[in-house]
């Protein structure tokens, strides 16, 4: 069987380790992708001949996007949660490698992507305009499970975490970089030249720890002391709550999973993941939102890429909760116009609702 990952080591000690699923217009982490990084990623735990590990992606248009939605759409709960644990333990052994690991990023980092990017000890990312990083689980009514929300937590405080996890939106690079979450952008003309220079230099020195105290005033008002945290909670849900948009629940689930992290620890937060996970995989939205994502992914790839503009008229019958976001993740993927049927016209006028909010929030957070 083809492998996903190709090691090569140098006389210099620099290593890369090249991401390339075959068959794939993409990088998947399927279930046969993640055996094959775990027995990988054993290996280098006794290499004591490399001093820097460079991750790369074969794929010219991106790095790696998350999941096959194939193998979680149906998935039994304690499955799901079996393998949020597997790809927790996973991404813990990458991140203790004895030697530093840079994640070079030329295109989309997406979701289990964005995870082992955001896992390892440094992460550059290339000045492309197609290039950005994000974790939009939640848009699949879904969340991050291989311990991202402690990560971003720890990276770039409670107030960014939520956001991100929240949203689902993805970041471009200079974002990523003036929030902490990457250690440097690099023009893409001399990107692997560049990659290379930077490993050569963290190979003969020990990688500084993120930081992991909140810097700034009012970051360590309110997310440096317990009340300030408490508050930053508090008001988190009382905004999920007031926006119908937010009903669902998954990012409900995510703001408990937060809270699990800062308060019992990352063990206890890892295992909110994993339970969280399990359960909103079993959702009929969950359901729903990855059978879409699975078709549209297949649609493409059947004529030839990513466009969902080519998708002619689009409709989804029923204006509940699901139906709803069914609409709105067509429109986000630019198949327009969507119709939206319903017998109820107050079914109608919610899901109108929620879709203009939440097309607001994000022209907001585009703007800022």
């Amino acid at each position: 069987m083809p492998r996903a990952f190709r090691l090569e080591v140098g006389a210099d000690r620099l290593a890369t380790l090249t991401f390339d699923l075959p068959g794939r217009p993409v990088n998947l982490l399927t279930r046969a992708v993640l055996e094959e990084l775990d027995a990988t990623v054993g290996d280098l735990a006794l290499d004591r001949g490399i001093g820097c590990l460079v991750l790369l992606s074969g794929k010219p248009d991106g790095f790696a996007a998350g999941a096959d939605p194939a193998e979680i759409t149906g998935a039994d709960p304690v499955e799901v949660e079996a393998g949020a644990r597997f790809g927790q333990r996973l991404l813990a052994a990458w991140e203790t490698l004895p030697f530093p690991t840079v994640a070079a990023v030329r295109g989309a980092c997406l979701g289990g992507g964005a995870e082992l990017a955001l896992a390892s000890s440094y992460l550059l990312l290339s000045d492309r305009r197609d290039v950005e990083i994000g974790l939009p689980e939640v848009r699949l009514g879904l969340l991050p499970a291989w311990g991202a929300c402690g990560r971003l937590l720890r990276g770039a405080g409670i107030a960014v975490a939520l956001d991100l996890l929240s949203t689902g939106r993805a970041i471009p690079p200079e974002r990523a970089l003036a929030l902490g979450l990457a250690d440097a952008v690099i023009p893409d003309a001399v990107f692997l030249e560049e990659v290379r220079r930077f490993s050569e230099v963290v190979a003969e020195r020990p990688r500084p720890p993120r930081p992991r105290k909140p810097t700034g005033l009012a970051r360590r008002l309110f997310e440096g002391t317990r009340i300030g945290r408490s508050l930053l909670l508090a008001q988190a849900r009382a905004r999920l709550l007031a926006e119908p948009a937010s009903r669902p629940p998954a990012p409900l689930a995510i703001l408990d999973v937060v809270r699990a992290h800062l308060e019992r620890g990352e063990a206890a937060g890892r295992e909110a993941e994993a339970r969280a996970l399990g359960r909103l995989a079993a959702s009929g939205e969950a359901a729903n939102l990855l059978h879409l994502s699975r078709t549209l992914a297949e649609r493409a790839a059947r004529e030839g890429g990513g466009d969902f503009r080519r998708l002619r008229a689009p409709a989804v019958v029923g204006a509940g909760e699901t139906g709803g976001a069914l609409a709105r993740l067509l429109a986000a993927r630019g198949a327009s116009p969507v119709r939206l049927r319903d017998s109820s016209p107050a079914a109608l006028a919610l899901a109108l609702a929620v879709a203009a909010a939440s097309f607001r929030a994000q022209a907001g957070e585009a703007e800022a």
